[in-house]
This record gives structure tokens, C-alpha cells and sequence, in this order.
């Protein structure tokens, strides 16, 4: 299933290998065509344009694994955080409930309360 986010396609995990896939391959049947250019002697204007597409559109491709690699290990994170409340972790950890989310938040980036400052919670 494909979902257009901010600035890229979010797909399942087999598709991402797939496309990854697809990708090495293309910079690799890339390779062999610029290689074979150069040894031929062959003027590279008139396949520049070609190679200039090619790599643009294999640098999106991976821009876009990349983000979609990321926004998945992020949901992973939180998936691991959110069935253990603050108020449960601060019970096995003998600390306050508002710590615990503090304590979360720093070391794992996932935030129980949208808006909290940093330095706040330094400081707390």
C-alpha cells in the first residue's frame, strides 16, 4: 500500500526491498553503459542527458527508501514505548510519573506530551 507523505511514498516492507532492489540494479546496468561509453571512444554528449535522468531518478528512489527506512524504525520505536505507560515505568523504576515521561522522551524520542521543551526537562 503506497500513501503519499510530505516528501515521499510510504510502502511495505517487501515493496521498500523490492525497490531497493530495482534500484541497485539500474545504477549497476548504468555503470556498465557509462563504462562501455568511455572505452568505446564514444562522444558522451549524446548520452548525457540520459545518465543525468538515470541518476536523478535513482537519488529520488533512494531519498525516498531512506525516508520511508526512517519513518518505519520511528514507528517502531514508539510501538515498543507506548503499551508501557508513564505511570508503569515509573512504578518499576521507583521515579514520578512526569520523570518517567521525561526520561522517555530524552533517551527515545518518543514524546507523551506534544509540546515539551528540552530545556524544560533538563531542567525539571
Amino acid at each position: 500500500m503506497q500513501k503519499n507523505t510530505k516528501d515521499s511514498f510510504e510502502i511495505s516492507i517487501p515493496e521498500l526491498f523490492d525497490t531497493l532492489d530495482a534500484t541497485t540494479s539500474s545504477i549497476e546496468a548504468m555503470s556498465v553503459m557509462v563504462g562501455f561509453a568511455i572505452e568505446s571512444g564514444m562522444d558522451l554528449k549524446y548520452i548525457s542527458h540520459g545518465i543525468e535522468s538515470l541518476i536523478r531518478q535513482q537519488c529520488d528512489d533512494l531519498r525516498n527508501i531512506e525516508a520511508n527506512l526512517r519513518n518505519g524504525f520511528q514507528r517502531l520505536k514508539e510501538s515498543k514505548f507506548v503499551t508501557l505507560k508513564p505511570d508503569m515505568i515509573a512504578r518499576l523504576a521507583g521515579i514520578t510519573p512526569e520523570l518517567a515521561e521525561r526520561l522517555v522522551k530524552i533517551v527515545t524520542t518518543v514524546d507523551y506530551q506534544p509540546e515539551t521543551n528540552c530545556d524544560e526537562m533538563l531542567n525539571a
